[in-house]
């Protein structure tokens, strides 16, 4: 054997030698990766969870699911144990990807005693069960200051208009609650009879505090027409004005 043949053979077998020992280390450097990032399961959110909204009925609804997250990437409070959420109720908005908190989880009694203020004398609480449309997502809150507008068809009019309802409350309480369909079926703004709610259908309420004499005016306005909160800022006051129809939208009004 010749002498360039003796080098080409050397030369196979150390490219071969470098190749298998690349393969070793990477395949040692990848075993010490798994080693060093150890996971752990977690419960996460894949749906948004409202406040008020209990655990079970999240997880029945297939808003959780168990995933594996890197140690260090584990929140306080985040745990894969579902029976630690038991007969708890989101206190805050929760949106996919988060890890469930037990923080972010109480008792009904608990958010209650939380989300509660002391009524001044001489006034009463009166709850306000409003949709999602109707109400300020993310802002109505204990303590702030409302105004309200009612639309609907209310005699002897026979012709749909919006109507200021209340130039300002405070609200004291809020809370997610579940209705059954009323005795006296509510009426869209055309005064035809709306759609009843589903039983156990969610709503949001607030608790108002009102003077006692006004809590029969909203009782029935409730039934009348569809109600829409307006969020005040703390020096702002509403003027109560002429009803607005159909025939006035599109003409400039004053504040």
């Amino acid at each position: 054997m010749d002498r360039r043949k003796i080098l080409l053979v050397v030369a196979v077998v150390v490219a071969a030698l470098g190749a298998a020992l690349v393969f070793v280390y990477a395949q040692g450097a990848e075993d010490r990766a798994k080693e060093e990032i150890q996971t752990v399961p977690v419960l996460v959110a894949t749906q948004i969870i409202l406040p008020g909204e209990s655990a079970s009925d999240a997880a029945n609804a297939q808003k959780l699911v168990s995933t594996q997250v890197p140690s260090d990437q584990v929140l306080e409070g985040a745990t894969n144990d579902g029976a630690e959420f038991a007969d708890a109720v989101a206190k805050t908005t929760i949106y996919p990807g988060e890890q469930l908190l037990r923080q972010k989880f109480g008792t009904v009694e608990e958010i209650e005693a939380d989300a509660q203020l002391p009524i001044p004398d001489g006034l009463v609480g009166y709850p306000l069960n409003l949709d999602d449309l109707s109400r300020i997502t993310g802002f109505t809150k204990p303590g702030s200051r409302v105004g309200a507008i009612i639309t609907g068809t209310f005699p002897p009019s026979t012709e749909v208009e919006s109507r200021l309802l209340l130039d300002e409350v405070n609200i004291f309480a809020t809370g997610a609650t579940t209705i059954t369909t009323p005795s006296t079926p509510a009426l869209n703004p055309d005064g035809t009879p709306a759609a009843a709610p589903a039983a156990g259908a969610p709503v949001n309420q607030y608790i108002i505090a009102v003077k006692p004499n006004e809590t029969l005016r909203l009782e029935l306005a409730q039934q009348l027409g569809k109600i829409q909160l307006v969020l005040l800022p703390p020096d702002a006051k509403l003027k109560v004005g002429d009803p607005i129809t159909a025939q006035d939208i599109f003409t400039q009004v004053g504040n």
